[in-house]
């Protein structure tokens, strides 16, 4: 099943302590169509799944961990190849799909757009 998705990119303005607020700002957004069931098929830690954010934003990213929910859901958790501190956390309820990608200071963030 294809659901389309807005995948939102935002930079922070400000490097704060978990204390303090984040101020954000959406610098660009695209829609594309993904396939949940991708996440399924990297399944042992350490394999990979490219990741084409934006045509100037492509990385690969690399499972450390991923769950099954007992609700119809899957949590997928990794970092990105070759970047140092670097996380990915992808969630799939139902054929929905969100998630987020940091990296330095890029945070992208992928929201669930309604079926397409």
């Amino acid at each position: 099943m294809i659901r389309k998705l807005a995948l939102t990119t935002l930079i922070a303005l400000t490097l704060a302590a978990a204390s303090e607020a984040r101020e954000e700002r959406v610098l660009r957004t695209r829609l594309l169509e993904a396939r949940p069931a991708a996440l399924r098929a990297v399944s042992a830690p350490g394999e990979t799944m490219p990741l084409r954010l934006f045509d100037d934003a492509s990385y690969v990213a690399v499972l450390e961990d991923i769950y099954d929910h007992p609700r119809n859901g899957l949590v997928w958790r990794g970092h990105l190849e070759n970047r140092f501190n670097s996380w990915v956390l992808m969630v799939e309820h139902r054929g929905a799909l969100a998630g987020v990608i940091a990296t330095g200071n890029r945070i992208f963030r992928i929201r669930f757009a309604g079926a397409g």
